[in-house]
């Protein structure tokens, strides 16, 4: 069986990267699902809590699905974390025979050229790109004649060999960002319990997460909108 990987920051991880997830394990009967939290992001700048809290977050929100694991190796290897070096360690470590899936959303793959060594990829793992309902996909020129190159329609694909093929589908999951999630938490907004897991909400409380960093990284409560699918390379 398949073997899943989902990367990111999970700064903090919320309800709409479960649904994803949960979705990722249905459509594709996936014998477990690995989620990286990224230490240090090439692209973009630092998260707001420690690599630390942010995996202990995520254990927490995944204790109920046996099939959900966290992969600390991103953590745990020093320097900028890089998905590439990521794909290779753990496709030494399962063999060349297992289906490797990575998720992306659709705005990752959009900048996916300037990730380290992007084109090798497909060599370790196929791509399992999530794209928002009623959006069409686009990419830049260059992106999608690769793309096209290996996309496939027939999602069984990417059971049937381990690695290769690049499969997109619209995502059944919630409109909601760790950005946003953030913000809400800034401002302690009362429904941010509802686009959190009551034990990470209540572990975020408990060691006084993202209103103490948020006020030494800048002071203020501006917020970009980030995808829920935003991978780290």
């Amino acid at each position: 069986m398949s073997i899943g990987l989902f990367g990111g920051t999970f700064d903090p991880v919320h309800n709409g990267h479960l649904k994803i997830a949960s979705e990722m394990l249905r459509l594709l009967n996936l014998s477990e699902l690995r989620f990286i939290p990224c230490a240090l992001p090439s692209h973009r700048s630092l998260p707001l809590v420690s690599a630390c809290d942010r995996a202990a977050m995520l254990d927490l929100a995944i204790e109920t699905e046996p099939r959900f694991v966290c992969d600390r190796r991103e953590i745990d290897r020093i320097g900028p974390s890089f998905t590439i070096d990521t794909l290779a360690e753990i496709r030494e470590e399962i063999g060349l025979s297992c289906p490797l899936v990575f998720l992306m959303g659709s705005d990752a793959v959009h900048s996916i050229a300037s990730w380290k060594q992007w084109k090798k990829l497909l060599n370790y793992t196929h791509l399992f790109i999530v794209n928002r309902p009623g959006v069409s996909v686009r990419f830049p020129s260059h992106v999608w004649e690769w793309v096209k190159m290996y996309q496939v329609s027939n999602l069984s694909c990417l059971d049937l060999t381990p690695n290769g093929h690049i499969f997109i589908t619209p995502a059944n999951a919630l409109e909601i960002s760790a950005t946003e999630v953030r913000e809400m938490l800034y401002r302690r907004l009362p429904d941010v319990d509802r686009v959190l897991p009551r034990c990470v909400l209540d572990f975020v409380k408990q060691n006084n997460l993202y209103l103490e960093q948020w006020n030494n990284e800048n002071g203020k409560s501006s917020f970009a909108k980030k995808s829920v699918l935003a991978n780290e390379n």
